[in-house]
């Protein structure tokens, strides 16, 4: 069996931005540092992280143009 691999276009790792790690953890929303406070095999945590991202960049360097044809 052949298969006949494309190019893609990637995002330049410097067109995205990291913002800090959040946790909802026992109801309450913090930003986390390196370990998580008062955590416990019972507890429910969810984690959040936004990332933002440099459109402009983005579409450049992949040669789209809208960001409607981007999946994250």
């Amino acid at each position: 069996m052949k298969v006949r691999l494309q190019p893609h276009a990637v995002c330049p790792a410097d067109a995205v931005t990291w913002g800090p790690w959040w946790g909802v953890l026992n109801g309450a929303r913090q930003q986390l540092s390196d370990k998580l406070p008062g955590w416990d095999y019972e507890s429910e945590t969810v984690f959040e992280l936004q990332p933002s991202f440099d459109v402009d960049m983005i579409l450049d360097s992949s040669g789209m143009e809208t960001v409607d044809d981007v999946a994250i």
